[in-house]
């Protein structure tokens, strides 16, 4: 009976020791800013994984113009609506900006928290038009590394026809001098 009590005491104590040594290896690491840019490099995977991407958000608003559901711009919806089953569409670019600070056109989609997404929408004739679809981060500025890299979910602000000014996001138009 006193064996198996000692065994349990070592168990005990060998647990806390490992504890401590992980807690100090974490202290460590997290002095040299380690966990910091982890996310940076995991979160976008775990966006894609969750559809979380500005990508995703403008395939789901096109399916449900292809149901039917109802969206912001009415206009754009009932042009694309009226395409019905034979709705096709494809991504040609993406513009990604910050939106903290001072906003801006960047080239690192991991620190964007704004995309200006440009997208063909076509149906049985061939014919495309080009309409803009403007997606942000929800819950205001991504401050990207400075706050942890934390994932995105994103929401589609606006949809226009291209060459259309936007209702929404119209930096830097609205700046302009």
């Amino acid at each position: 009976m006193m064996s198996k009590c000692r065994k349990g005491g070592l168990a005990r104590w060998l647990f806390l020791l490992l504890t401590l040594v992980g807690l100090l290896f974490v202290l460590v690491a997290w002095n040299f800013g380690i966990p910091s840019r982890i996310p940076c490099f995991i979160n976008p995977l775990i966006e894609q994984v969750t559809g979380e991407t500005p990508e995703a958000k403008v395939v789901a608003y096109l399916e449900a113009t292809r149901q039917g559901d109802e969206a912001r711009r009415q206009a754009v919806i009932e042009t694309i609506s009226a395409l019905g089953a034979d709705l096709s569409f494809r991504v040609l670019d993406v513009e990604w900006w910050s939106n903290c600070c001072e906003p801006c056109v960047i080239d690192d989609p991991r620190r964007a928290g704004f995309a200006r997404l440009r997208v063909a929408v076509g149906g049985a004739t061939g014919d495309e038009i080009i309409y803009v679809f403007d997606v942000w981060v929800t819950g205001g500025p991504y401050y990207g590394e400075m706050m942890g890299c934390p994932v995105r979910h994103w929401e589609i602000i606006d949809a226009y026809p291209e060459g259309e000014e936007p209702l929404y996001w119209k930096w830097p138009r609205e700046w302009e001098w």
